[in-house]
């Protein structure tokens, strides 16, 4: 199991030891990839929510130019 780890020396005067920590890397990266998957998931509904408008839009548009083509063609 992959870890990541650290460490310092710790010189006291009379004694000299060294401080080791380890944690596991899926422990130390969750809440990355937990705010990874968030912008993914947010992004997505983002991005249908503007097609959808863009398509609404543009269907409301076209009609609007269909309905004065029909018009000024009656005329």
């Amino acid at each position: 199991m992959p870890v990541l780890s650290a460490y310092t020396p710790l010189n006291l005067n009379f004694i000299n030891w060294a401080l080791l920590v380890e944690i596991d890397e899926a422990e130390a990266f969750a809440p990355i990839h937990y705010v990874e998957k968030m912008m993914t998931i947010f992004g997505s509904i983002i991005g249908a929510i503007t097609i959808v408008y863009i398509f609404l839009v543009n269907r409301r548009r076209n009609q609007q130019i269909h309905s004065e083509t029909l018009e000024e063609s009656k005329t």
